[in-house]
């Protein structure tokens, strides 16, 4: 969306006294704005409009955002691993003692979480 489609879209959505104020902003009115904007939960599309995609990627917020995805799935990662490792280990084990597994078996086992292996 683009800041002009942004505009129309605000004018369309807030009363004319907001949009009045948001013509005549001075520059650090705008900051706070953009702010207030980020805080809130409006379409992806507004505030792109209002945000050039290189200055959201360097602020501090998407950065600590980033992060936190990037630990979320460094743990979730680890998590998988350890359970398909375990996965393997019970197989290796059964097959060793019983011969051939079942495959139903060992999709059963699969879906069992780490605690229940």
């Amino acid at each position: 969306m683009s800041y002009d489609n942004a505009c129309k879209y605000l004018a369309e959505q807030y009363p004319a006294e907001f949009v009045s104020w948001l013509l005549s902003a001075q520059s650090q009115d705008i900051k706070v704005l953009k702010t207030e904007l980020t805080l809130e939960r409006f379409e992806k599309d507004l505030i792109r409009g209002f945000f050039r995609e290189d200055v959201m990627r360097e602020s501090v917020i998407y950065q600590d955002i980033l992060q936190q995805g990037l630990q979320q799935g460094r743990q979730e990662g680890r998590q998988e691993g350890r359970q398909e490792g375990e996965v393997a280990l019970i197989t290796r084990q059964l097959t060793r003692r019983l011969g051939e597994v079942n495959s139903l078996l060992i999709e059963r086992i699969r879906r069992l979480s780490t605690e229940q292996l």
